[in-house]
């Protein structure tokens, strides 16, 4: 179950994005946000499921490594961006 939240979160973060490059209406904003509410909820899920499967007293490091991996995800697309979009 989670894993398919996991998915739909990361296809919503997609669509966020995709929508504040190409959407121009009210109603497109409006679904963004509905699209960043869900994408943020599933980072809720990710850490829950992490949670479950460390011990307990590696939760600082684990949540170090999940933080960095998303960040320089974040990092990543940052500095690719440019190689698709001319704006």
């Amino acid at each position: 179950m989670s894993g398919q939240a996991l998915e739909v979160g990361t296809l919503c973060k997609l669509g966020t994005r995709m929508i504040l490059i190409w959407g121009s209406t009210l109603g497109a904003m409006q679904l963004m946000q509905v699209l960043y509410a869900a994408g943020s909820a599933s980072e809720l899920i990710l850490f829950a499921y992490v949670y479950s499967v460390t011990d307990k007293s590696a939760y600082q490091s684990v949540t170090g490594a999940v933080s960095a991996a998303t960040l320089t995800g974040y990092m990543a697309g940052a500095y690719t961006r440019p190689l698709f979009s001319s704006t």
